[in-house]
C-alpha cells in the first residue's frame, strides 16, 4: 500500500528527520437511541428486518505518520463502503484536525456487511464526529517510532468471482455474473507493517477511555501498532443476520491481534 516498504523507515543517521506516529481508535457502533428505532444494515439487497443490537463493536482506527515536513493520516472504518461525496467530506474534516493535506488522508472501508448504512444521516454524523475524535487523539499520541518493519506472506485461498456471461455485450448489467473465474486477477498475499512507538505523554487514547483492547505495550515501554493489508470479500454471515457485527468480515482478525490494529479490508487497506 502506497509503497511503505520502499520509503517509510526509521532514520539511521542523526541528521535524518525522526519518524513519528500516533494511533487511536473510536467506536462507530450506532448509539442506543438509533438501535431502539432500528437501523438498516448495508451490504445485502434483501434483509428480513432492521438491526436493534450490537454483537461486535464497529471501530474507526487512525494512524498518523510524520517525518520531516511530511504528514499522512491512514484511516480504517468498519463500514461496507463510502460514496465519493462521503469520502471527500470525511477527508476534509480529518485533514483539518490532523494538520495534513486532504490528499494525504487515506481512507479504507473494511467492507463489513453487518454495519449501518452511512446514507442514514443521523448515523453518518456520528461516524464523522467519532472519526474526527480518533484523528485528534492520534495527533495527541504522536511519538517517535523506535522501530519499523514489514513483511509479506502468500495467501492464495481467494478466487476471482466475476464471470463474463457469454453472448452479452460488455457494459450491460447482465454481462457479468458471480462464479469462479479461474483466469481472473487475484491478490495472492497479505502485507503486515509493525510500528514500535515510544511512550508519549502517558496513556494511549484507548487506555484513557478504558478500552479493553488498547494498543499493546511494547517491550521496553511504548506501544506496538500493526497494519494489515489483504484483498478479500470474506462475508461469512448471510442476509438473515440483523445484528451489528464487525466480525462478519476480516476485521475480526485485527480485533484478536496482539496490537492496536487498523483492520484489513476488501482491497489494499490500512
Amino acid at each position: 500500500m502506497i509503497g511503505f516498504n520502499h520509503y517509510l523507515r526509521v532514520p539511521e543517521q542523526q541528521d535524518e528527520p525522526t519518524l513519528r506516529a500516533g494511533f487511536a481508535r473510536a467506536s462507530i457502533s450506532p448509539r442506543q437511541s438509533l438501535l431502539e428505532r432500528g437501523v438498516s444494515l448495508q451490504g445485502y439487497a434483501v434483509r428480513p428486518g432492521l438491526a436493534h443490537s450490537v454483537h461486535d463493536e464497529l471501530f474507526v482506527s487512525s494512524l498518523l505518520l510524520v517525518q520531516g515536513g511530511q504528514r499522512a493520516l491512514l484511516v480504517s472504518l468498519d463500514t461496507c463502503e463510502l460514496t465519493s461525496s462521503q469520502a471527500r467530506m470525511l477527508e476534509e474534516a480529518l485533514a483539518k484536525v490532523a494538520g495534513v493535506p486532504a490528499a494525504h488522508v487515506v481512507l479504507n472501508a473494511s467492507h463489513t456487511h453487518s454495519g449501518p448504512d452511512p446514507a442514514y444521516l443521523p448515523y453518518w454524523h456520528e461516524v464523522v464526529s467519532r472519526a474526527t475524535e480518533a484523528a485528534e487523539q492520534a495527533v495527541a499520541a504522536c511519538a517517535p517510532v523506535r522501530s519499523f518493519r514489514s513483511g509479506r506472506a502468500p495467501c492464495d485461498i481467494g478466487y476471482n468471482r466475476r464471470v463474463k456471461v457469454d453472448g452479452m455485450p460488455p457494459g450491460e448489467e447482465r454481462s457479468m455474473t458471480i462464479g469462479v473465474n479461474e483466469s481472473g486477477p487475484t491478490l495472492g498475499y497479505i502485507d503486515v507493517w509493525e510500528f514500535q512507538i515510544a511512550s508519549g505523554s502517558g496513556a494511549t487514547p484507548d487506555e484513557q477511555r478504558g478500552d479493553d483492547q488498547p494498543a499493546k505495550r511494547a517491550r521496553g515501554g511504548g506501544h506496538r501498532v500493526l497494519m494489515v493489508s489483504g484483498a478479500a470479500h470474506g462475508c461469512v454471515l448471510p442476509p438473515e443476520n440483523c445484528q451489528v457485527k464487525s466480525a462478519s468480515h476480516e476485521p475480526s482478525a485485527s480485533k484478536r491481534s496482539s496490537g492496536g490494529s487498523c483492520g484489513a479490508g476488501c482491497g489494499p487497506s490500512v
